[in-house]
């Protein structure tokens, strides 16, 4: 699975916002994560926040045991 991270800096309030995104499709184009994190500012992170970095994860999860099934 892999996970996006957006990280947005505001230098006013020197606050770190960070943006995550479970089941990512890595097939965007870092224009197009850019265009987002654009939208985003203003209404999930304050519109003084700026645009620091973009990350993806690759997270892959082996299960060792279960002893319990829900």
């Amino acid at each position: 699975m892999k996970k996006l991270t957006m990280k947005f800096y505001d230098v006013n309030a020197k606050k770190n916002y960070t943006v995550n995104i479970s089941d990512f499709d890595d097939t965007k184009t870092q224009e197009e994560i850019q265009a987002s994190m654009d939208k985003m500012i203003g209404v999930l992170v304050p519109t003084t926040a700026a645009k620091d970095e973009a990350l993806i994860t690759d997270t892959n999860k082996t299960e060792v045991f279960n002893l319990i099934e829900n």
